[in-house]
């Protein structure tokens, strides 16, 4: 990161790529490495952005999305609240700036107010299909029209395959839609599902459990009056029997 041509989002993507790295990883050491180096050009960031408050804010809202990816809550929160203040005293929040706040609430479980900010995005830049692919990808639901209507098309037919006991097809269904919608809850419960009436079929493998655990990490913690609670605590009791090391990821 020491070409001319840089920006600021460059330092965020990797920081932010680190983070999704050490969430889906096995592997706490080296993850640890990799967030140290990680907040280490946020901070580099922060020292060569120095008059810019909007980098100052998006430094400390993806930092916190490091921190929650190795479990240290108080940090990420700590890191979350000085986000906040720093985009709420901007007077024009870039899109860059309010995908980021949202994709930290998001992280923190703070879903109603990511929501909030996703859909007046959404709202304001209608026909902007690329920022609203990326919307869709960062909140529990599809927002834009596109993303409910594709979201639906794959469930029913990953549904469909799996009520025919073709369960291949419908982990690979279900797959396909978390790449487009990778924090959707209802699709990522249904992969565990999927997954879990294979293991039955044919035992439990690697491979199952780390979609598993990719899927588990992905939907994180969500509340009692949820509609999705219930299955959610069901198929956890599942993944005890067949995957127990899976739910240490939650």
């Amino acid at each position: 990161m020491n070409s001319c041509h840089e920006s600021a989002q460059d330092y965020f993507n990797y920081a932010r790529k680190v983070s999704d790295v050490v969430r889906d990883g096995d592997s706490p050491g080296e993850g640890n490495v990799m967030v140290k180096q990680a907040i280490s050009y946020l901070d580099r960031a922060r020292k060569r952005y120095g008059n810019s408050p909007e980098v100052e804010a998006q430094s400390h809202m993806v930092e916190a999305q490091l921190f929650h990816s190795q479990g240290k809550t108080d940090k990420a929160q700590e890191s979350t609240e000085k986000a906040k203040k720093l985009y709420n005293n901007l007077k024009s929040p870039s899109v860059d700036a309010s995908l980021e706040l949202a994709r930290t609430l998001h992280t923190m479980n703070e879903e109603e107010q990511a929501r909030a900010i996703l859909t007046s995005l959404a709202a304001n830049h209608p026909n902007d299909k690329k920022l609203l692919r990326i919307i869709d990808g960062i909140t529990s639901e599809p927002i834009s029209d596109d993303g409910k209507v594709v979201a639906t098309r794959l469930t029913k037919t990953g549904i469909s395959s799996y009520e025919e006991k073709d369960f291949d097809t419908a982990i690979d269904v279900f797959n396909q839609a978390i790449n487009a919608y990778p924090k959707h809850i209802g699709l990522n419960l249904n992969l565990i599902q999927a997954v879990l009436a294979a293991t039955e079929v044919v035992g439990a493998n690697p491979k199952y459990e780390k979609l598993c655990r990719r899927s588990i990490r992905a939907i994180g913690q969500i509340n009692s009056d949820h509609k999705q609670f219930k299955r959610y605590a069901f198929l956890q009791k599942q993944l005890s029997k067949h995957y127990p090391e899976v739910l240490t990821a939650v």
